[in-house]
């Protein structure tokens, strides 16, 4: 399995075709799994430090392994026609190697987004699945902390500019408002001097800083946005979010859209359901347990909700994390089983 040196794992991803393959990016080398997490081996040199990693459907033959873009450290982007076996270098039309982020268009899937820090272009995009790369038209946000794939197109954080959403038409980065209004008020009561005297403080919710912003789910005209202080909700071409309630705090979350209409999410550790596209959201208790003795990954199988749910911390820890409202720190990943 993965070991304890390898339990920083910014990604995790599913295989397209197969629900039980699930690919890992790690500080040691990219890991895959062909039982849903029962067992994890190794694909690359231990030494490669893969920060993420995108898993496209093979476009000549479907019944063939599918094709792994990997954004590394030191070797920029990388890519495999067999499944992972084999890596060759992807970086025609660039110089810079450190590829901290890479996501692919869902509406196209040879249309990635690759983020490198510190590049004269650091936003850069492909639309042939990484054959050639060009810098992504218009003038990028500085200092960038996320980016995000949706079906609304290219997403981002910025620790100055906050969120923002790509408009490809006008190549211009938009950014979106925090609207945090206080908690609607109880029935109204006489005032007095001993009830003055008790009141409780109003408290707002608080706005999130960029880098504690962990997803960005399009769905329709609306945007879901997670964060420490709770989960976010608007109308993105409005260009304003408001918090939304959730029964049990909103942190973290990986969201995936299952059908038209259920949706779910994993906020704070914990697995959400929304059944109405997104407009209420129920907890729904998922117990996770090793998937094997020291590797760091832990998961289960709801068999009556026909997911399988995997997590894996990023930060190794000595202590192990056994239910999904503990796990923090990592991605737990939603696949189909």
């Amino acid at each position: 399995g993965i070991p304890y040196s390898s339990r920083r794992t910014p990604e995790i991803v599913q295989d397209p075709s197969d629900a039980r393959l699930l690919y890992a990016a790690t500080t040691e080398g990219l890991w895959l799994t062909r039982d849903g997490g029962e067992s994890w081996m190794r694909t690359t040199p231990r030494d490669w430090i893969v920060n993420a990693v995108v898993v496209l459907e093979n476009p000549a033959d479907s019944a063939a392994k599918s094709i792994l873009l990997l954004g590394t450290e030191a070797q920029g982007v990388l890519v495999s026609g067999d499944g992972g076996t084999t890596f060759a270098a992807s970086n025609d039309g660039f110089s810079h190697r450190v590829a901290a982020a890479l996501v692919a268009d869902p509406r196209q899937m040879d249309h990635l987004l690759a983020w490198l820090p510190g590049a004269p272009d650091p936003l850069i995009e492909t639309r042939d699945g990484g054959a050639q790369w060009q810098a992504l038209p218009g003038r990028a946000p500085a200092e960038i902390t996320h980016v995000f794939s949706t079906n609304a197109g290219w997403w981002l954080t910025s620790a100055n500019a906050g969120v923002l959403f790509y408009d490809e038409d006008t190549a211009k980065w938009n950014s979106m408002r925090f609207v945090a209004a206080p908690p609607p008020a109880g029935p109204a009561r006489t005032r007095s001097r001993q009830t003055s005297r008790h009141r409780q403080p109003k408290t707002t919710l608080e706005i999130p800083s960029a880098s504690d912003i962990s997803a960005v789910l399009t769905v329709g005209a609306r945007v879901f946005i997670s964060a420490p202080e709770g989960l976010w909700s608007g109308a993105w071409r409005e260009k304003i979010l408001r918090p939304v309630v959730v029964a049990g705090a909103a942190t973290e979350l990986n969201a995936q859209d299952f059908s038209r209409e259920v949706l779910w999410m994993v906020a704070g550790g914990r697995a959400l359901r929304s059944l109405d596209g997104g407009t209420s959201w129920i907890p729904v208790p998922l117990e996770l347990t090793a998937r094997e003795p020291g590797t760091g990954v832990y998961g289960t199988h709801a068999s009556e909700k026909g997911i399988r749910w995997v997590y894996a911390p990023q930060v190794a820890t000595d202590e192990p994390q056994q239910t999904a409202e503990a796990a923090q720190g990592g991605p737990l990943v939603g696949a189909t089983s």
